[in-house]
């Protein structure tokens, strides 16, 4: 078995239309809720806009915070390379959920308290999210 598993990440389209569903579920439900219509626009606004900046930063990956790669070690030792540049390291979760179709990796960062990373099979190459299932599980 693999002591290190190195994967480069891309847009998922499984993760855009997830995202997608659930901002319009959750349009359809501030809809039917008897709120006045200020509130009920605020609610669509706060709503949108959290769509937009998790679109931007986890499935589209163009913010500056936006994980682009990720090393994952045999000890639970994770790197996430950010579009800024920037380096993260930290240990993986004890609550890191592993399942054949996503991968919701938790990680508590060394200097920048927690991060949690959505994983779909379609935001990386081939055999890599096996690998990193695999790797999670056993370690």
């Amino acid at each position: 078995m693999d002591t290190q598993v190195r994967i480069a990440l891309h847009s998922s389209k499984t993760h855009f239309v997830l995202l997608l569903a659930l901002a319009c579920a959750v349009f359809m439900i501030i809809s039917a809720l008897p709120l006045d219509a200020g509130w009920r626009w605020g609610c669509y606004l706060a709503v949108l806009s959290n769509t937009a900046w998790l679109l931007g930063r986890d499935v589209l990956l163009r913010a500056d915070r936006s994980c682009l790669a990720l090393v994952c070690d045999k000890d639970r030792h994770v790197s996430l390379v950010l579009r800024n540049g920037e380096q993260m390291s930290g240990v993986v979760s004890a609550d890191t959920l592993v399942l054949p179709w996503l991968v919701l990796l938790n990680m508590t960062a060394d200097q920048h308290g927690k991060r949690s990373l959505l994983l779909f099979p379609d935001a990386m190459a081939g055999e890599e999210f096996r690998r990193l299932r695999v790797l999670l599980r056993n370690s």
